[in-house]
């Protein structure tokens, strides 16, 4: 990844490092169970943490940096001011490009006092970006390859401080991922009901190369944008992307060549 001087000096802050727990550093986090969003049906499920599993995917996995399973294990949860309305992300080249139709990402909600009384998270907003990460110079980032939108309601089991949860989203569209050079990813969550929020994070990841052990972060007015070091704690932001088989295109557009066939039949 190219890296200017501004990130650079960026990179050079460091984070409070395991085991210590901060203000502005790591935390311990726990698993409060999953959810997951089809933008297709506007619908949602939730699956408590005793209940979850990784499923083995059907599709081609190009990035995998979740926790494990049955029970997900971080080594950090990172989090910033709510109010200062915080992004994160990190940059990983992927195992596999192609369309993007489900993603997987985190939300952390800190039991931190650094930021007022904690509180339970009870929604979330969530955008996500897909970035050339050789292109990424500070606060002039490149136009985004893709996004997307999503909303979560946590109803009757609102994240308690001090736990994060795993995000699903499926029926995405219009969202490309290269097979070669390094993706920066971004989300911005906003939240109710949270003073302070965040990512939770792996050593490294299982699928998909990482491209160190900075992260990414920007607020209003802080953090500034940039990339930094977490100390002797390497932060892999979590995240899933799955693509579909090739062979399933190709099957895909067979049935699409026979419709069109038909019609002119």
């Amino acid at each position: 990844m190219i890296r200017t001087p501004h990130l650079a000096a960026l990179a050079a802050v460091s984070l409070v490092a395991l085991p210590a727990l901060a203000a502005d550093g790591l935390e311990s986090a726990k698993f409060a169970g999953a959810w997951k969003v089809d933008l297709a049906t506007n619908t949602q499920v939730f699956v408590p943490a005793d209940q979850y599993l990784r499923r083995t995917s059907e599709s081609v996995v190009a990035l995998d940096s979740l926790p494990g399973s049955p029970t997900p294990s971080v080594n950090a949860g990172f989090s910033q001011a709510t109010a200062n309305l915080p992004a994160f992300g990190d940059d990983y080249t992927l195992a596999a490009g192609g369309s993007l139709n489900e993603m997987t990402f985190s939300i952390f909600n800190s039991g931190s006092a650094a930021s007022g009384t904690p509180t339970p998270m009870t929604a979330i907003n969530a955008v996500i970006n897909f970035y050339d990460s050789n292109t990424f110079a500070g606060a002039a980032v490149s136009t985004p390859l893709g996004s997307f939108g999503s909303t979560f309601s946590f109803g009757a089991a609102p994240l308690a401080p001090g736990f994060f949860t795993l995000l699903t989203v499926t029926g995405i569209t219009g969202v490309s991922l290269p097979s070669s050079g390094p993706v920066l990813i971004t989300q911005q969550l906003n939240p109710t009901g949270s003073t302070r929020h965040g990512i939770i994070s792996i050593g490294a990841p299982v699928v998909g190369t990482t491209g160190g052990s900075d992260f990414y972060q920007r607020g209003n007015p802080t953090p500034a944008e940039g990339f930094y070091t977490s100390g002797t704690t390497p932060l892999n932001v979590s995240y899933e992307l799955i693509v579909p088989e090739p062979a399933t295109l190709g099957v895909l557009a067979a049935a699409s060549l026979v419709v069109m066939r038909r019609r002119r039949a």
